[in-house]
């Protein structure tokens, strides 16, 4: 399951390319696991 979760988590990371990737690490909290990970990002681009 562990494989799977980070699998996933670096899909995202991927498709996130260059500019997202630099964000996204520059983020307080983003966590390990998807769903935290797109917390993260919604907090950092909503309104």
């Amino acid at each position: 399951m562990l494989n799977s979760r980070r699998t996933v988590l670096a899909t995202l990371l991927h498709c996130l390319g260059t500019e997202g990737q630099r964000i996204f690490y520059s983020l307080p909290n983003t966590g390990d696991t998807f769903a935290s990970a797109v917390t993260a990002l919604e907090q950092h681009f909503s309104p």
